[in-house]
C-alpha cells in the first residue's frame, strides 16, 4: 500500500474509531437509563474495540510507511523516486541536517593565537546584507599548505590551519549552502 492508500486509511479508521466511541459513550447512559439491553450494550462495545483496533492498526502502517528525519535540516538530493526500487542497502536521499552545517576557513599561523575555541567570528555570503556570527567549534592541530581553491593576495607557501564554525542562531533558514564561499571576518573572534 503506498502513502496516499494509508493516509486515506488512517482517515478511514479514524472516522469509524470517533463514531464507534461517541455510540459507545451513549450506549452506557443508554444501558442505565434502562432503554437499551445489556447485550445490545455489549454488542456496541465490541464494534467499538473493533474500530479501535482498525484505528491503531492504519496508525502503526502509516507510522511504518513515514521516513522522518532525525532532526531539522536539508535534503540535498534524492536519489529514488516513487516508484523505483530501493533497497536496504542503498540510500534514497542524501540528507543534511542543520547542525552539520559548518563554516571551514583557514588562517595563517601567525593569526592562530587570537582564534579559542567557543569564540566567535562573523561570516557573510553574497547578497546578504547583514553578516551572521558564528561560534568555532573545531581548531586543526595539523598546520597544511594553503590549499589551492583559496585565492588570496598572500603568498601560497605559508602554513595555515583549517578552522570550523557553525552559526550561532539556526533558527531561521541559513542562506548558507555547501561548497558557497563566504567571507569571515576574524576581528570579532575575542568578543
Amino acid at each position: 500500500m503506498e502513502i496516499t492508500g494509508a493516509k486515506l486509511s488512517i482517515e478511514q479508521a479514524e472516522a469509524s474509531y470517533s463514531l464507534a466511541k461517541s455510540e459507545f459513550s451513549r450506549s452506557q447512559i443508554l444501558v442505565k437509563d434502562g432503554v437499551i439491553s445489556k447485550a445490545a450494550a455489549e454488542k456496541i462495545a465490541a464494534e467499538f474495540e473493533k474500530a479501535e483496533a482498525a484505528y491503531d492498526q492504519a496508525k502503526w502502517h502509516l507510522n511504518k510507511h513515514t521516513i522522518k528525519a532525525p532532526a531539522d535540516g536539508y535534503i540535498q538530493e534524492i536519489l529514488r523516486y516513487e516508484g523505483e526500487l530501493a533497497t536496504s542497502q542503498n540510500p534514497v536521499i542524501y540528507f543534511l541536517p542543520k547542525s552539520n552545517i559548518k563554516i571551514r576557513f583557514f588562517v595563517p599561523q601567525d593569526q592562530l593565537v587570537n582564534i579559542r575555541l567557543g569564540g566567535k567570528v562573523m561570516v557573510r555570503v553574497d547578497g546578504q546584507s547583514k553578516p551572521m556570527a558564528a561560534i568555532i567549534k573545531f581548531i586543526s592541530n595539523q598546520p597544511e599548505f594553503t590549499p589551492p581553491i583559496i585565492y588570496s593576495n598572500t603568498s601560497r607557501d605559508k602554513l595555515v590551519f583549517m578552522i570550523e564554525a557553525v552559526v550561532d542562531d539556526q533558527s531561521n533558514d541559513l542562506p548558507l549552502k555547501p561548497g558557497q564561499p563566504a567571507d569571515v571576518q576574524l576581528s570579532s573572534v575575542n568578543e
